[in-house]
């Protein structure tokens, strides 16, 4: 995952993100819904279920090896999706790349 750039405020922080063929983390926040607006290529996305191997990275934010019992979607160029706070999720690009903006709303 390359972060191409950042902007934060005190109730919003804009990501500018790209990956090409990695699968990144499971990945959950508890403070923080995640809106993503993918300008480019495609990943699947995993939403929901639970994070296997789940570890704290810092206050409210959680990390690990991969979700079970979640759902999976293809994410395209041109598609938003707005995760809520508490929501496992993590993004797959193997074999794939994918450019996007996630909104932070704290």
């Amino acid at each position: 995952m390359v972060i191409v750039g950042k902007a934060k405020t005190k109730k919003y922080e804009i990501i500018e993100v790209g990956i090409k063929d990695k699968k990144n983390r499971a990945e959950m926040h508890e403070k923080a819904d995640d809106i993503y607006f993918v300008l480019g290529g495609s990943a699947r996305l995993t939403l929901g279920g639970r994070i296997v191997k789940k570890i704290r990275k810092s206050a409210g934010e959680y990390r690990g090896d991969r979700i079970a019992g979640g759902k999976t979607r293809l994410l395209k160029k041109g598609e938003i999706i707005s995760i809520p706070r508490r929501t496992p999720h993590m993004m797959d690009a193997r074999k794939r790349k994918i450019g996007y903006v996630v909104v932070k709303v704290h």
